[in-house]
């Protein structure tokens, strides 16, 4: 280790290296560019299914929402806000063979979600 001190003039091959280190930009890999390089292709692609129920909660939940905000529905319950949407979903090619009031028995929205998802066209 002494003769490489001598030999770069007293300073330590180390410091030398250490320096050129300091020197130079740090780059930090962002979180995300280092998630996406350990991600497969397969875990990338994206289910459509939950993409669709996603989508269908989302309506329902800002129908509820424009429904209730307004002065017309604000004393309304649950089954009379979701009848006139689930009547429109019918009209646009959500088959519901065993008719809307099915729908509105259920107590869950989730099982709402569900059975709309599979019968849309």
């Amino acid at each position: 280790a002494a003769a490489t001190a001598t030999a770069c003039g007293g300073a330590g091959v180390d410091s030398v290296q250490r320096q050129r280190r300091l020197s130079q930009p740090v780059r930090m890999a962002s979180p995300k560019a280092s998630k996406a390089s350990t991600l497969s292709p397969k875990s990338a692609v994206v289910d459509s299914e939950e993409v669709r129920l996603a989508m269908i909660q989302s309506s329902l939940d800002l129908w509820q929402h424009n429904m209730v905000s307004s002065k017309m529905a604000s004393t309304w319950g649950r089954k009379r806000i979701l009848a006139p949407l689930l009547d429109v979903m019918e009209l646009i090619g959500v088959d519901v063979p065993d008719g809307i009031e099915t729908l509105l028995r259920m107590e869950e929205e989730e099982d709402v979600v569900y059975y709309i998802s599979e019968h849309m066209p």
